[in-house]
């Protein structure tokens, strides 16, 4: 995993949740996190949970690379968000437990290879 981030600049992996439902997350990128930095920079959210939820979605926004089957990668940040606002809540709800998950397998990874390499 640490290899394929520093040689090839990216890594992606397919998870399955509750044993059925494939997908697809990448790492994010300093350009994916920026933007969504500034995205929520740019709004005056009022509760602390708001801007939590708003963090999340757009994490799962800029990380899903594939849905079901379903190439979401090479669509347009616009079109994927668009795609997973119509997913219901519950379905949003595990794929944001699966990606924080993915994060942490991935920071790990990072912080194991940069000790070893």
């Amino acid at each position: 995993m640490f290899d394929e981030i520093i040689f090839e600049g990216e890594y992606s992996e397919e998870v399955t949740i509750k044993g059925k439902l494939k997908v697809v997350f990448r790492a994010r990128s300093v350009e994916d996190t920026t933007s969504i930095t500034r995205e929520i920079d740019g709004k005056n959210f009022s509760l602390i949970t708001t801007l939590q939820e708003q963090r999340a979605l757009l994490n799962l926004v800029y990380s899903l690379v594939s849905y079901s089957g379903k190439d979401v990668g090479k669509t347009e940040i616009e079109e994927r968000k668009k795609f997973i606002n119509k997913l219901p809540a519950a379905v949003v709800s595990a794929l944001s437990q699966e990606l924080s998950k993915f994060d942490l397998k991935v920071d790990m990874a990072c912080r194991e290879g940069e000790a070893n390499f």
